[in-house]
């Protein structure tokens, strides 16, 4: 399989990146007999440089009839589009148009004094959510329809999409992206990757985590665990709370119970989105993402282990990675970090003020050099010993 590293992909790009609109308008007719195959009702465009517009209509309906009486219950309509290479989201329908659905009696109903007549089931419209929606239909009297004597019982309901429009951008297909902590992506970019495999070391224990493109964390391995970034109080410091699930450019500390080598996690079928990370903030203290290799972590903040660690000089971090910002820059050079308890697997849980402040040396970007506190033989530098910067000279 061909393998392309990530911020060669924009390269590669078939079709133009431009948003693009596209309005379509249709409608179609079922008889009581086509109700239960109605959701096979398709409408398809072709689209100059996309493909296909696919229009399709899923519909789950309660639908009962005698020789003496007809009634329709709840109707759930779902309307889904695609556009061949294209991406159609939740924000690209028109709020303003509406999809209508009618339905009217084909024969002599009548009400319950027996009076003959054509009772037409309410019209009824609906704003596009979404999500699809639902449709109750009603008779202007009753929910039940009884016809004279023994006559036939026919019915139809149509379905018209008034006007729908969409904005789609394209993107390309590729077989194989790398994204790799030592390369620049772009961040103008969206393609689709039948296969993404994931250039860089997740260490055992905390780390930070950040990735263009959505995922599972079960997919990360057994026993990972991810949290994000839920609060913050000067006082007891910054909270965190599990997630099951990653968004794409958005900053997440991960757990892992063994070292995950480079190279070793792939992710199937899914999209790539722009290399522009997401911030979260509150209360001053931001968590941002970092997809540069060599980004300068001087004034900023690093991961060790359970506590916030401001950057020196020559502190830097690489991509797929994340880091803290304060407000105050004359603020301490230390918070805490407050972990939701996690199972007991992980053998770890909230970081409690009275607990001791873990052994051994890391640097300022959080990586363990040193399980007990000895300096001795150590490249000079800045490094973290009991929570606590310690320089070390050549």
């Amino acid at each position: 399989m061909k393998r392309l590293v990530y911020f060669f992909v924009c390269a590669l790009m078939a079709v133009s990146m431009a948003a693009q609109s596209l309005n379509v308008s249709s409608s179609f007719t079922v008889q009581n007999d086509d109700l239960n195959r109605i959701e096979n009702g398709q409408f398809v465009y072709d689209i100059e440089g996309v493909g296909q517009f696919v229009l399709s209509m899923d519909k789950n309906v309660s639908y009962e009839y005698s020789t003496t009486s007809i009634w329709f219950g709840k109707k759930r309509h779902r309307l889904v589009l695609q556009a061949g290479n294209g991406s159609v989201t939740a924000e690209s329908f028109d709020p303003s148009k509406k999809i209508k659905i009618t339905g009217v009696s084909l024969s002599g109903f009548a009400y319950s004094s027996w009076g003959l007549g054509r009772v037409k089931v309410a019209d009824h419209s609906s704003t596009w959510p979404t999500d699809g929606f639902d449709v109750s239909p009603y008779t202007t009297a009753s929910g039940t329809l009884n016809c004279w004597d023994a006559c036939p019982i026919e019915t139809e309901v149509k379905v018209s999409v008034i006007t729908v429009k969409v904005d789609y951008a394209v993107y390309d297909l590729v077989p194989s992206v790398t994204v790799s902590d030592t390369e620049s992506p772009e961040k103008e970019i969206r393609a689709y990757a039948e296969e993404i495999q994931l250039d860089r070391k997740l260490s055992a224990g905390w780390n930070t985590l950040c990735l263009p493109f959505d995922c599972q964390v079960s997919e990360l391995g057994e026993g990972v665990v991810a949290q994000q970034f839920v609060a913050y109080d000067p006082t007891t410091g910054l909270n965190f709370e599990i997630v099951d699930h990653l968004e794409a450019n958005k900053p997440y500390m991960v757990y892992c119970p063994t070292e995950i080598p480079a190279m070793t996690l792939f992710f199937t079928a899914r999209e790539i989105y722009g290399a522009t990370p997401q911030p979260v903030s509150y209360n001053g203290m931001t968590f941002i993402g970092n997809y540069e290799p060599g980004f300068s972590m001087y004034g900023k903040y690093g991961v060790a282990q359970n506590r916030l660690i401001k950057g020196g000089a020559n502190a830097i971090v690489n991509g797929t990675r994340a880091y803290f910002e304060y407000a105050d820059p004359a603020s301490q050079a230390a918070f805490r970090i407050n972990y939701q308890p996690m199972d007991a697997t992980t053998g770890i849980g909230t970081v409690q003020a009275e607990q001791a402040v873990p052994q051994g040396v890391y640097t300022l970007q959080g990586v363990q050099v040193r399980a007990d506190n000895n300096l001795q033989g150590l490249p000079a530098g800045v490094y973290i010993v009991n929570g606590h910067k310690v320089m070390v000279g050549k």
